[in-house]
């Protein structure tokens, strides 16, 4: 028996949230996400979020104001362990233009906003793949490649 819930509440839209810095928040399963202008690049991208149903905490807000400030400096770090990675299959790989080449396309921002976080990009080496990059302390730990 489905209790309290009745057939319909299975077809619920995910609940919106409204954040002040971040606008309106789709949220589903312990993420909250949305596309926001981001300043570094003009442009804008995913943001992903965990957090619970009420929507990110202040943290969350300066971790991501801190990302737009520090972007710049992150993307050595990020070419580095994605050309590490794509070596393993092209050998000569060597990325000569970041910003040419990758395009970011979402920003994870953690719970503990001193964890593990990830920027995820696309590249026209590899239309079919999706290159995450995870951080620690602002320092790109490794990447993975999925398509």
């Amino acid at each position: 028996a489905l209790g309290e819930m009745g057939f319909f509440d299975f077809f619920k839209k995910p609940p919106r949230i409204h954040d002040p810095l971040f606008g309106e928040l789709r949220y589903e399963g312990g993420f909250a996400s949305c596309n926001v202008p981001f300043a570094p690049l003009n442009k804008q991208v995913e943001v992903l979020i965990t957090c619970g149903p009420e929507g990110p905490i202040q943290a969350q807000r300066d971790f991501f104001a801190r990302v737009e400030q520090d972007y710049a400096a992150l993307i050595p770090g990020c070419a580095r362990v994605i050309e590490e990675e794509f070596r393993n299959w092209k050998e000569e790989f060597v990325i000569r233009d970041f910003a040419k080449e990758f395009e970011l396309v979402c920003i994870e921002v953690p719970d503990n906003t001193a964890g593990e976080w990830s920027l995820s990009f696309t590249s026209s080496h590899d239309l079919d793949h999706h290159f995450t990059v995870s951080l620690l302390d602002n320092n790109a730990t490794h990447v993975l490649i999925d398509g």
